[in-house]
């Protein structure tokens, strides 16, 4: 969840802290990759949300093929490093 509410705003600093906790060993690797994915989601969502109250439909539809593009990439690399782990 905090993950979540984080990256609303920012996925800066949720991908800094959870990198320190990775590092320290309080979290695995593959927590850590989870909940960055979770933040960058949200973080997508919100920029969407925003662009469709604050510019056009254009601008919301070519903003959310991008981020759509990036989370599936994200996504699919993901997968792959688990698979090879």
């Amino acid at each position: 969840w905090v993950s979540a509410v984080a990256g609303l705003a920012d996925v800066s600093a949720i991908s800094i802290s959870v990198a320190e906790l990775a590092v320290g060993g309080e979290i695995s690797t593959e927590m850590a990759a989870i909940s960055i994915f979770i933040a960058l989601c949200m973080n997508a969502i919100a920029k969407i949300a925003l662009s469709l109250v604050s510019g056009s439909r254009a601008v919301a539809f070519w903003l959310t093929g991008g981020l759509v593009t990036m989370l599936t990439v994200g996504f699919g690399l993901f997968w792959l490093m688990t698979l090879s782990a």
